[in-house]
């Protein structure tokens, strides 16, 4: 029984080089954060207007629809 050796060294030089560089990679993240902050910041302040007694009818074009699935299982026996 003959095994076959691959050659690690070629195979990471080759995901090392379709990875980003440092500075992109943190650029990336940063926006990446950046994205996912502001939704939070405005429902935040929502949330401060709805306590505060300041109820006021939220712009449609900022408002999240939660759509409800139902999953039915079916078992074929």
């Amino acid at each position: 029984m003959v095994t076959e050796h691959k050659d690690w060294a070629a195979i990471h030089e080759k995901l090392f080089a379709k990875m980003d560089s440092l500075d992109v990679y943190l650029e990336k993240r940063e926006e990446r954060r950046r994205r996912l902050k502001t939704p939070m910041k405005r429902a935040a302040a929502f949330a401060a207007k709805l306590t505060s007694g300041q109820q006021q009818q939220p712009d449609a074009t900022k408002v999240c629809t939660v759509v409800k699935l139902e999953v039915t299982r079916h078992c074929d026996h």
